[in-house]
């Protein structure tokens, strides 16, 4: 099976750099793909390339994120990470194969789920576009928004991803 390596470069909101590289099979090959992530401080990403020393200390990165299936399996994750989503209810999303919206305290949380990552960042870029503050907590196939970026810390303790600003 031939194989094809993709890294990419970014900047985490805690002015790290993250290095992430993907393994994937060559177009007749199937899905698998291998994925691998780490952040380190900017000086030491750009003394040692792409060797990545040390991890991003109290940076945007929270326990390894996973993927969902459904909006009620992210509450439910959130739920054993500490954080209560009371209220939850069906929205609609045109990137997202399911949708809702919780709360927490008296706070909204919006959960969405995609097919691919392609349509999750496509939905980032039109929130990005659209909203001029909160939060958003970026997992592999799935996004956590809210207004308040305390509440979005909580969310991202609780089911991992990176924390971005809208």
């Amino acid at each position: 099976m031939n194989l094809s390596t993709q890294v990419e470069l970014g900047q985490t909101p805690c002015g790290c750099i993250c290095v992430v590289s993907e393994l994937k099979p060559v177009p007749a090959g199937g899905r698998a793909e291998r994925r691998e992530s780490a952040c380190a401080p900017l000086v030491v990403a750009v003394g040692l390339a792409a060797m990545v020393l040390s991890a991003c200390g109290g940076g945007s990165v929270g326990p390894r994120a996973k993927s969902f299936d459904s909006v009620k399996e992210m509450v439910a994750a959130m739920k054993e990470g500490g954080v209560a989503c009371t209220s939850l209810r069906s929205s609609a999303d045109r990137f997202a194969s399911d949708a809702g919206q919780c709360k927490v305290g008296g706070d909204t949380v919006t959960l969405d789920i995609y097919r691919d990552r392609s349509d999750r960042d496509a939905a980032l870029r039109v929130a990005k576009g659209i909203l001029s503050s909160g939060s958003v907590v970026v997992g592999p196939d799935w996004t956590a928004g809210s207004r308040s970026e305390a509440l979005a810390r909580k969310v991202q303790a609780s089911l991992g991803g990176e924390l971005q600003s809208l």
